[in-house]
């Protein structure tokens, strides 16, 4: 009797250490939580929302007095578009966020809502203020922005030219 209280002790242990090792698996997999797993999700400069809206960030562009980040929004079907502007940082530790004159634009439009047509690829951007001496950084660690409500953030984002 004590030998099967023992196998099932045993049983139960190994099972509680292999599905703990599988959660940890996912989560470094996942890009939900920063993970750098194989499929290095958290890298990738493309997201898609619910609703079929499908968001690509082409980078971090440099203009006289601002920094631009600028993304490719597509929607399946015409979408009321809501963007607002959140913080980026930059590979030396500087953060940019609304308190620097942040502006939106969608399609030609310097508006936060719009609707965009869909199957149509419509650029979204929004500018920071920077000072005159601002270099271009080559990567932006942290970009984000907020889409109809949810905020969806990029790592390692390319400075342009």
């Amino acid at each position: 009797m004590l030998v099967n209280v023992f196998k099932r002790s045993l049983l139960v242990l190994l099972t509680v250490v292999m599905l703990a090792s599988v959660a940890d698996a996912a989560a470094n997999d996942s890009a939900l939580v920063g993970g750098k797993g194989k499929s290095n999700a958290d890298d990738s400069l493309e997201r898609e929302l619910d609703g079929g809206i499908k968001i690509e960030c082409k980078g971090v562009r440099r203009d006289a007095y601002f920094i631009y980040a600028v993304y490719i929004v597509t929607a399946e079907d015409d979408t009321e578009l809501a963007i607002d502007s959140k913080t980026i940082y930059d590979n030396k530790g500087n953060e940019f966020n609304d308190q620097y004159g942040a502006g939106t634009r969608i399609g030609n439009q310097n508006v936060k809502n719009r609707i965009i047509i869909g199957g149509i690829p419509t650029e979204v951007g929004i500018s920071y203020r920077v000072d005159s001496n601002y270099k271009l950084a080559d990567v932006y660690p942290r970009v984000a922005l907020t889409v109809n409500g949810k905020e969806v953030r990029f790592r390692n984002v390319p400075g342009v030219q």
